[in-house]
Protein backbone atom coordinates (compact mmCIF):
# COMPACT_ATOMS: atom_id res chain seq x y z
CA UNK A 1 0.00 0.00 0.00
CA UNK A 2 1.49 3.24 -1.04
CA UNK A 3 1.75 5.87 1.78
CA UNK A 4 -0.91 7.95 -0.56
CA UNK A 5 -3.18 6.20 0.03
CA UNK A 6 -1.95 5.35 3.78
CA UNK A 7 -3.27 8.88 4.19
CA UNK A 8 -5.87 8.33 2.31
CA UNK A 9 -6.96 5.94 4.49
CA UNK A 10 -6.36 8.26 7.77
CA UNK A 11 -8.45 10.96 5.96
CA UNK A 12 -11.60 8.31 5.82
CA UNK A 13 -11.43 7.74 9.41
CA UNK A 14 -11.01 11.08 10.20
CA UNK A 15 -14.27 12.06 8.78
CA UNK A 16 -15.72 8.81 9.03
CA UNK A 17 -15.12 8.91 13.14
CA UNK A 18 -15.04 12.28 13.72
CA UNK A 19 -15.82 15.08 11.54
CA UNK A 20 -19.18 13.99 9.91
CA UNK A 21 -19.73 11.24 12.29
CA UNK A 22 -23.77 11.01 13.28
CA UNK A 23 -23.05 10.76 17.12
CA UNK A 24 -20.36 11.91 19.60
CA UNK A 25 -19.95 8.43 20.73
CA UNK A 26 -20.27 4.47 19.74
CA UNK A 27 -20.28 1.22 21.89
CA UNK A 28 -17.66 -1.07 22.41
CA UNK A 29 -17.31 -3.19 19.15
CA UNK A 30 -17.55 -0.32 16.78
CA UNK A 31 -14.63 1.37 18.92
CA UNK A 32 -12.76 -1.70 18.97
CA UNK A 33 -13.28 -2.23 15.31
CA UNK A 34 -12.27 1.47 14.19
CA UNK A 35 -9.14 1.05 16.71
CA UNK A 36 -7.90 -1.55 14.63
CA UNK A 37 -8.61 -0.14 11.49
CA UNK A 38 -6.69 3.30 12.94
CA UNK A 39 -3.78 1.46 14.47
CA UNK A 40 -2.88 -0.58 12.03
CA UNK A 41 -2.70 2.45 9.23
CA UNK A 42 -0.71 4.33 12.06
CA UNK A 43 1.93 2.10 12.54
CA UNK A 44 1.88 1.44 8.42
CA UNK A 45 2.22 5.26 8.34
CA UNK A 46 5.19 5.94 10.79
CA UNK A 47 6.33 2.41 10.85
CA UNK A 48 6.65 -0.86 13.49
CA UNK A 49 8.92 1.51 15.73
CA UNK A 50 5.85 3.50 16.42
CA UNK A 51 3.69 0.39 17.50
CA UNK A 52 3.86 0.90 21.23
CA UNK A 53 2.95 4.12 21.22
CA UNK A 54 -0.09 4.12 19.07
CA UNK A 55 -1.11 1.12 21.44
CA UNK A 56 -0.72 3.49 24.03
CA UNK A 57 -2.68 6.12 22.38
CA UNK A 58 -6.15 3.56 23.15
CA UNK A 59 -6.41 3.85 26.30
CA UNK A 60 -5.02 7.61 27.03
CA UNK A 61 -6.74 9.76 29.20
CA UNK A 62 -8.57 13.17 27.33
CA UNK A 63 -9.59 14.68 30.11
CA UNK A 64 -8.02 18.55 30.26
CA UNK A 65 -8.33 18.67 33.74
CA UNK A 66 -5.91 15.84 34.25
CA UNK A 67 -3.68 17.72 31.04
CA UNK A 68 -3.81 20.53 33.32
CA UNK A 69 -2.75 19.11 36.24
CA UNK A 70 0.50 17.20 34.85
CA UNK A 71 1.46 20.56 33.23
CA UNK A 72 1.22 22.03 36.56
CA UNK A 73 2.99 19.14 38.21
CA UNK A 74 6.04 19.66 35.21
CA UNK A 75 6.01 23.26 35.84
CA UNK A 76 6.99 22.42 39.58
CA UNK A 77 9.80 20.17 38.79
CA UNK A 78 11.43 22.55 36.58
CA UNK A 79 10.97 25.29 39.49
CA UNK A 80 12.58 22.45 41.88
CA UNK A 81 14.92 21.29 39.47
CA UNK A 82 16.15 25.05 39.34
CA UNK A 83 15.98 25.46 43.27
CA UNK A 84 18.52 22.36 43.41
CA UNK A 85 20.71 23.45 40.67
CA UNK A 86 21.60 26.53 42.40
CA UNK A 87 22.00 24.87 45.93
CA UNK A 88 23.92 22.94 44.33
CA UNK A 89 25.95 26.17 42.42
CA UNK A 90 26.20 27.31 46.13
CA UNK A 91 28.00 24.26 47.36
CA UNK A 92 30.91 24.66 44.68
CA UNK A 93 34.38 25.28 46.33
CA UNK A 94 35.12 29.13 45.11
Amino acid sequence: MSREAIIALVKYFRNTVYAHAEQASVDDTTFNAYWQDIRNTQVRLGGVRYRAAIDNLETESMDPEIEDHYKQRLSEWEKDEENIKGELKDLEPR
